[in-house]
Parts: structure tokens; C-alpha cells; sequence
């Protein structure tokens, strides 16, 4: 397969293009799975694959341009927050282009689960977002390959995804919400957190 060579080399690319944009800092593990992610397109369902995310092209083909070309904004957090059991990472911004799809990605490096355990998740994040309106939408959960309001937050996987296309223009709200700390992901602190 020729995917591993290639996710190599988009890997090393925004490795370097992360250092020239943020003063030489080098972006986490879980960032670079962030913006893999984030910059992956659908591929093609004429060929039988389902919208992404699905278990033939997972979130998609690896689309550099969407990142390194991008004329939009993309924000970034670089393990900068330390969350502990039931705390809250909250982030506002404002959306004033619709015609542009919004998609954030939430992935964290989770601590070693026993191999006997199902699920194997740890530590558990959440991923919501509310529109402008006040929908409350959970990462993970689509229709079609896009965000649904209705749901519940996923408990199985620490990559948590939401896609938008056309949104409202307005305020927007990101949260991340610590559901369970049960393991110390980061030995340079006294406290049971996750980054």
C-alpha cells in the first residue's frame, strides 16, 4: 500500500510548514493526527465508498492545499491545556463565510489501555459545538457525512470530528469537556489530566 509513504510525507510537510508558521515550535503527535484529519477531503462515492468517515477511506484522501494553500483560518491548540476530571475547554469564534465548510477535530494521545479492555479508551474527551443558534452538536456524530444535532457524545475513539457545510454566519462555541480522567497522560504534572 502506498498510504503509509504518503500519510510520511504529508506528515513531514506540515511538520515543517507548522514550525515556519509558529516560530520554530514543533506541533504535537495528536495535533498532526488533528490536522490530517481536518484536511482530508471525501473521496469520490461513485466507486461505492460511503461519506467519510467510513472503513474504506476513513475521514478521507490527505489534501495538503486545504492547509498549506488555505486562504481560510485555521486555528490550532498545541497541548496548551491541561484538563482534569469534569473541567471544561471553551472557545468562541465568529463565522462570517458561509460558503466555506467548518470543521473542527479534536484528537488527544490517550494512556496505554489493559489489552482485555473493551472499550480501550482511557481517558475520555468530548467534542461539542453550538451554533448560532444554540444546536449542540457531539463529535462523531453524522449523517451522511455531516454534523447532526440529537446525539450523544462518543465514548469510544480519541479522535472526535464535526463537519459543517454552508454554516450560519455568527458566534460559535467549541468545548471540550473532560468525561473521564482516569489516568495521568502527562508525568510532568502532580495531577491526574489530560492534554
Amino acid at each position: 500500500s502506498m498510504s503509509s509513504p504518503i500519510v510520511t510525507g504529508a506528515t513531514a510537510v506540515i511538520i515543517q510548514y507548522f514550525r515556519e508558521m509558529c516560530g520554530g515550535q514543533d506541533p504535537s503527535p495528536a495535533l498532526l493526527k488533528s490536522l490530517l484529519i481536518t484536511i482530508a477531503q471525501d473521496m469520490n462515492n461513485d466507486y461505492g465508498t460511503d461519506y467519510a468517515p467510513n472503513y474504506d477511506e476513513g475521514w478521507g484522501r490527505i489534501w495538503l492545499p486545504a492547509l498549506i494553500e488555505s486562504t481560510i483560518t485555521n486555528i490550532c491548540e498545541n497541548q496548551s491545556v491541561l484538563l482534569q476530571q469534569d473541567e471544561i475547554w471553551e472557545r468562541q469564534f465568529f463565522v462570517n463565510d458561509s460558503s466555506e465548510n467548518l470543521k473542527i477535530t479534536l484528537s488527544w494521545t490517550d494512556v496505554p489501555g489493559l489489552p482485555s479492555a473493551v472499550p480501550s479508551l482511557v481517558n475520555d474527551l468530548d467534542l461539542e459545538v453550538i451554533d448560532p443558534n444554540g444546536k449542540l452538536y457531539y463529535g462523531n456524530q453524522f449523517l451522511y457525512g455531516v454534523s447532526v444535532t440529537g446525539s450523544s457524545p462518543d465514548r469510544k475513539n480519541n479522535v472526535e470530528g464535526f463537519l459543517i457545510k454552508e454554516p450560519l454566519s455568527g458566534m460559535y462555541t467549541v468545548r471540550v469537556r473532560a468525561h473521564r480522567i482516569a489516568e495521568d497522560a502527562r508525568s510532568d504534572t502532580n495531577e491526574i489530566d489530560q492534554d
